[in-house]
């Protein structure tokens, strides 16, 4: 299983959006299994991954008023790109 910060509004969420409403398991061509889009309004996932490879305490980057999601995907299998 994968996890990925995201905030609604960027081209990965508004994909993994579309192909589940569209019933295909592909984000970006590469992984297929979307699985999961949770919002996460604490934006905790996204402080976890800034202290582990930042050793920030909280995400640099972002904006006040960000949504911020996570997009789960359990892959099933893969396309190799190029």
């Amino acid at each position: 299983m994968r996890v990925i910060a995201s905030h609604n509004g960027t081209a990965a969420t508004a994909h993994a959006f579309e192909r589940m409403a569209a019933g295909v398991d592909v984000l970006d061509a590469v992984v297929d299994g979307v699985s999961l889009i949770e919002d996460d309004p604490t934006g905790a996932y996204i402080d976890f991954m800034a202290q582990k490879y930042l050793g920030s305490e909280t995400y640099p980057w972002g904006k006040p008023g960000d949504e911020r999601v996570t997009i789960v995907i359990e892959p099933t299998s893969t396309t190799k790109m190029g």
